[in-house]
């Protein structure tokens, strides 16, 4: 009998819902949320209020407040204080190169230099007998990102002035490199042989 009774009960309740949804079912959800959820025209195009709050609460350089001091500034090597200034210039003239040459020989040449960048700051701290090999590899680099932005200019991709301003940066730096080198590879020979520099 109890059995009965509940079968009886759940058959009514599953009446009740077949008939609340056939009532229901000129009515589509979809509608219901798009109402209330999207934008309106007004607020999608007089709404930029958003996004001059996020240019000032997450600036990464903010006018008003004193940066902090600059790690190893006064000790750096002249030849990566020189690749940094480089690099900084190459990113400024970065975005305004068209977007498909910035993403693959202008990419190609911001590799090279952060590459050379870190080569050059590595071997700064390196013992004698890795500074070698690190400023060989930071000299390979330099003169493909020389020829790559030969490259660059050849294929009209930056202005003449630019690439004035950092080929001869650039060849500054291999000079820089080079002679680094010479002094390391003197001095490790000499030490070597048992001579005084």
């Amino acid at each position: 009998m109890l059995i009965f009774f509940l079968c009886e009960i759940l058959l009514q309740v599953e009446n009740i819902i077949r008939k609340i949804k056939s009532k229901c079912l000129h009515i589509f959800s979809i509608f219901l949320s798009s109402q209330k959820f999207t934008p309106g025209c007004k607020q999608v195009f007089d709404r930029n209020d958003s996004i001059i709050s996020m240019n000032k609460f997450h600036s990464a350089h903010n006018n008003n407040v004193t940066p902090p001091l600059t790690v190893f500034q006064d000790q750096l090597v002249p030849i990566v204080f020189k690749l940094k200034e480089v690099y900084k210039i190459w990113k400024e003239i970065l975005p305004h190169i068209e977007k498909s040459q910035r993403q693959t020989i202008g990419i190609k040449i911001d590799t090279l230099l952060s590459e050379e960048l870190e080569h050059s700051f590595l071997a700064s701290y390196a013992s004698s007998e890795e500074k070698s090999g690190l400023i060989g590899k930071a000299l390979i680099k330099n003169d493909l990102a020389k020829f790559f932005l030969t490259v660059c200019w050849e294929s009209r991709i930056i202005a003449d002035k630019k690439y004035i301003v950092l080929l001869e940066k650039l060849m500054e730096i291999g000079r820089m490199l080079s002679g680094w080198k010479k002094y390391i590879e003197n001095k490790t020979s000499a030490i070597a042989d048992g001579r005084k520099i």
